[in-house]
């Protein structure tokens, strides 16, 4: 645990973090909750974080300004995702979100289709079941059209923790499978408080994180559907090399049985060195020459995505996928 005594070259890059450098939860711009999500941004608000502004609607998004109802001939998109759809460590203008859109209208308009709005629902730390209550916040305030739920690897994992915290802080639980799960594994709600033992109650829920995921996943798309808005899952590698062998097979056989539409963003950065990709030598977080790949490679998938019926955007051809100088290696 000491990264001074067995790794001071990892230590040093420790000590170059500035200190703005900590999780969002921790920043003026969180605002704790008393369920879930754990916190919300604080809305109309700026705040330093990772080296950039971040600036929030009075929907508390880190997004420019949108009414709740959009104008006549307008596609909606909720962009819904945790740190890399949030973009940690980059300008608000260059997080693949808003250059996304900029790009959609630009082949919409040449088209003479339809407008497009993208909110940008993402918050850096949500676990999947926190982006449930984001989605669900989504669908009943604002008029959708499409919603984009981004993925990355191991993500049924984090939920536990979020349950167990829940369990422990006593906040109330708004989802009754979740309640399910927890007696399941055999832990009484009404006896669990900040003196429970954190690490017997996850050994207790570990077994039921990827039913868990299911639920979370199922009831995302029945919502969506139930509001006739088009569920779409989307794989979005780390900029990492750990990352780069495609969507991780739970997730994915989960999102298909939940009835969610596939994209994947694999190859997203072949033929680039990752590490020129992080926004630090100590946080992999893709920068904004990796969130221009990424909105880039985003484009190409939506155009060759036939079932999707997305208005003004004629059809082209997906990149091949290279392997970076990395891979090679």
């Amino acid at each position: 645990m000491d990264a001074g005594a067995f790794n001071p070259e990892l230590m040093e890059v420790y000590r170059m973090r500035p200190i703005d450098w900590r999780p969002l939860a921790e920043t003026d711009g969180a605002i704790a909750t008393g369920s879930l999500p754990m916190f919300v941004l604080r809305p109309s608000f700026t705040f330093r974080h990772k080296g950039v502004d971040v600036h929030t609607n009075r929907w508390g998004m880190r997004d420019r300004d949108y009414a709740a109802t959009p104008p006549a001939g307008t596609v909606r998109i909720a962009v819904v995702g945790a740190s890399f759809v949030f973009g940690d460590g980059v300008p608000q203008g260059s997080i693949f979100e808003a250059v996304l859109e900029q790009q959609l209208n630009r082949y919409s308009e040449a088209e003479g289709g339809a407008r497009y709005e993208l909110l940008n629902f993402g918050v850096g730390g949500y676990a999947a079941i926190e982006r449930l209550a984001v989605v669900e916040r989504a669908l009943a305030e604002f008029h959708l059209d499409y919603l984009f739920f981004f993925e990355h690897r191991d993500s049924a994992r984090p939920n536990v923790a979020k349950i167990v915290r829940m369990l422990r802080e006593q906040r109330p639980n708004p989802y009754p499978f979740v309640e399910e799960f927890v007696r399941r594994a055999g832990i009484d709600p009404a006896a669990v408080d900040r003196s429970s033992d954190r690490e017997t109650l996850i050994r207790r829920l570990r077994p039921f994180q990827e039913p868990l995921l299911a639920a979370i996943y199922e009831r995302i798309a029945a919502r969506c559907r139930e509001k006739g808005v088009t569920p779409v899952w989307i794989y979005l590698p780390r900029p990492e090399k750990f990352a780069q062998d495609g969507p991780p097979p739970l997730e994915l056989d989960l999102a298909q049985r939940a009835g969610f539409h596939i994209l994947d963003l694999s190859g997203v950065y072949a033929g680039h060195v990752l590490e020129d990709l992080w926004i630090a030598r100590w946080d992999h977080h893709p920068n904004a020459e990796a969130n221009r790949l990424i909105a880039e490679r985003l484009l190409a998938v939506l155009r060759q995505a036939s079932d999707l019926a997305l208005p003004g955007l004629a059809p082209a051809a997906v990149p091949a996928s290279r392997p970076s100088p990395i891979e090679e290696e």
